[in-house]
């Protein structure tokens, strides 16, 4: 009962609830017994330890529920819901480091939102607000099971698309754009596969992202290989 009380309430009732329940367990055991005799004597003194480890259960569940949400916050975009940039850099750090104990290779697709300020200078950051919510949604419903989408900053999105190569990085990025496009949307879009060195990584992303939107807005550009550009 006392695990129970500790799990399934705050700390403030599970505590009144915790003395209530100790006190008529008590006072049940002594009535039981005659007086404070064995067993049931120690039963009833056994109360109060078991009421402090009540306490000490639920204080440890409310603190642990304060640092998982600080945490999720700390690691989530509060507009789209998606995860933000921190979040994205931490699991490319573990994608790399199990490339590098031999696991498959990862890509990259930075999405820049073509015409973004338009929207925003004419409809106000609601409207922008909104259509950016638009976007995430869009996004992640065209990215596989175990791929990740995050919000990079601004009208910039980024997407961690596990175990792909070139061809299937750009399959993906292209399924992305038309996606975008169904909800009224224009991104370009920057694809690289990662060859060694999340820096690099990163900038062959960002040049195939600016060669996207010189080409014409819209499109979906593979970065050259590394030590190419």
């Amino acid at each position: 009962m006392h695990l129970l009380l500790a799990f399934a309430y705050p700390l403030p009732l599970a505590l009144a609830l915790g003395l209530l329940w100790a006190a008529l367990l008590s006072a049940f055991a002594l009535w039981a017994a005659g007086g404070p005799t064995w067993p049931w004597g120690h039963f009833a003194s056994s109360q109060p330890v078991l009421l402090a480890l009540t306490l000490l259960l639920a204080r440890f569940r409310e603190l642990y529920g304060q640092v998982r949400f600080w945490r999720e916050r700390a690691l989530t975009c509060p507009l789209t819901g998606l995860p933000n940039r921190r979040a994205l850099e931490m699991a490319l750090e573990r994608e790399a480091a199990r490339v590098e104990r031999g696991g498959p290779p990862f890509a990259l697709v930075l999405v820049d939102l073509d015409g973004f300020k338009r929207v925003n200078d004419e409809g106000g950051h609601r409207e922008g607000d909104r259509y950016l919510r638009r976007v995430a949604r869009a996004l992640v419903s065209g990215v596989r099971r175990g791929d990740l989408v995050a919000r990079w900053g601004g009208d910039e999105f980024a997407v961690l698309l596990l175990g792909t190569g070139e061809k299937e990085a750009v399959e993906v990025a292209e399924r992305l754009g038309r996606r975008l496009q169904e909800e009224g949307v224009s991104a370009s879009l920057g694809v690289a596969v990662y060859a060694g060195d999340l820096e690099d990584l990163f900038l062959r992303a960002d040049q195939a992202l600016y060669r996207a939107k010189a080409l014409g807005k819209g499109r979906v550009v593979l970065a050259s290989p590394q030590g190419r550009r």
